[in-house]
């Protein structure tokens, strides 16, 4: 694996602004005026450099995906207990899951996902939360369920550390 994962996020607030005397129009916002964004890389064994550490990963094995099956409004389907990870990233792949290495028909079904039983996003087809948690949490217990339904949908998972 890697060395170390490199990771980047942004927003802009945009308003629309409606047909007046011009055509509609898409601006950033005025009350902050400006896009918002991080960047940084998570490398191995970051908290103690003493230590070698290996990343070891949770999604992939030998570059091939483990898409996880979100099929239930009713309870979250659990990543497992993941023990002293350093990043994680959560993708909604934006397509039904077929099976765990294959993606489906389109969906534009949204995923809550969990840490414990609290949600902490939801996400939309093509979205996806980036975690650079560097060893900071020894076990965390995360997992994902459908906003509602039944229909499964592929989420793409990655932890590493």
């Amino acid at each position: 694996m890697a060395n170390r994962i490199e990771f980047s996020v942004s927003c802009t607030p945009v308003v629309s602004v409606a047909v007046g005397e011009n055509v509609a129009v898409d601006t950033i916002a005025n009350d902050m005026q400006k896009s918002l964004g991080g960047s940084g890389a998570v490398a191995s064994g970051e908290i103690d450099p003493s230590v070698t550490v290996t990343f070891n990963t949770f999604g992939y094995t030998a570059n091939t995906v483990s898409y996880r099956n979100i099929n239930t409004s009713a309870t979250t389907t659990s990543f497992g207990d993941v023990t002293l990870f350093d990043f994680c990233i959560i993708k909604h792949t934006g397509r039904l899951y077929s099976d765990a290495t294959t993606l489906g028909i389109a969906t534009t079904m949204a995923i809550d996902i969990y840490v414990g039983t609290q949600i902490i996003c939801c996400i939309r087809p093509g979205e996806a939360i980036v975690l650079p948690l560097r060893g900071k949490v020894a076990t965390i217990t995360m997992g994902a369920r459908l906003q509602s339904g039944t229909t499964g949908v592929a989420l793409e998972v990655f932890f590493t550390g």
